[in-house]
């Protein structure tokens, strides 16, 4: 792979910068009458007792709480960039710049992703729980080594690639402007990806082969602590829809309940892991570790 570089970064990222109004103006225009996200990303279709509305619906409450989660990582995740940036301050001012710039993308991520949230609710007519905060799963995280949280940083941008390249652009099913939305958030992640990527290599140089094996370690254990947040996610999205269209029989519940956690796992969870850039950076500087990831997305598969 040729050698990236910041400048190029700090260029790239310039084609692929958006703003919030931009992205946001067709809130009042979501078509209720169609999935929000894109059935790779849901698996609604192994819920066989659901009817094609309801089928939507789940869609629809799966968009609410892949945004409140995805801005829930942003904001868990930014300390790390913003300790990166401080440190660059005098010491290399393009890097600062560029690291600056992340901030401002994941601070506008966060405000998109909220707005959008919460045009879900208006249009469902229901509050859409959600477990956890971002205070308290981000000092958890940040209890952890910076190469740890680098690469959970790292698999956390990688995840918007996959999503939108392999699972959305080819759907013409699903709400445009959502669609739209997925888009832009990939083209500006795929810059902060190569950014994290150098920060990564750097940090990876300062490790022992000792420290490695131990980020390596942290970062399962944090995927272990999100695995565990998003199973009971789908207990709550459960009663969210439960609320909204039927209530199920014991036994529906309980398919739920198993399909839609391991849905959330393999989407949030497995996909990043079997992403090709964090698996070559894990190839090139973690000895065997490729070998954990494996074994961790096999766990996290939907099976």
């Amino acid at each position: 792979m040729a050698r990236d570089s910041i400048a190029a970064i700090l260029r790239d990222s310039e084609g692929a910068r958006w703003s919030l109004d931009e992205v946001t103006q067709g809130l009042v225009d979501l078509d209720f009458h169609r999935p929000f996200l894109p059935e790779p990303l849901v698996h609604a279709e192994r819920l066989p007792f659901l009817a094609p509305s309801e089928r939507v619906l789940l869609s629809q409450i799966r968009a609410h709480s892949y945004l409140r989660i995805a801005a829930l990582c942003e904001k868990a995740t930014l300390p790390f960039s913003m300790a990166q940036a401080s440190w660059c301050l005098r010491r290399d001012t393009e890097r600062f710049l560029a690291l600056m710039g992340f901030g401002h993308q994941a601070a506008r991520h966060i405000a998109a992703f909220e707005r959008y949230a919460a045009a879900v609710e208006r249009g469902l007519d229901v509050i859409c729980e959600m477990v956890g905060g971002a205070d308290d799963i981000g000092a958890r995280f940040l209890a952890h080594d910076s190469l740890a949280l680098g690469l959970l940083v790292m698999h956390v941008i990688v995840l918007p690639q996959t999503h939108y390249v392999r699972a959305a652009r080819g759907s013409d099913a699903i709400d445009e402007h959502f669609k739209e939305l997925l888009r832009l958030h990939w083209r500006e992640e795929a810059q902060n990806a190569r950014l994290h990527r150098l920060i990564l290599t750097e940090l990876c140089a300062q490790a022992s082969p000792e420290d490695r094996v131990a980020a390596i370690d942290q970062y399962l254990r944090m995927l272990d602590d999100l695995s565990m947040a998003v199973t009971a996610q789908a207990h709550l999205d459960l009663a969210i829809f439960e609320r909204v269209a039927r209530p199920l029989d014991e036994d529906e519940r309980q398919l739920w309940r198993h399909e839609q956690a391991a849905s959330y796992r393999h989407v949030l969870l497995g996909q990043g892991l079997e992403h090709p850039m964090l698996r070559e950076m894990v190839g090139e500087h973690f000895d065997r570790a490729l070998d954990q990831l494996d074994d961790a997305a096999r766990r996290f598969s939907v099976g």
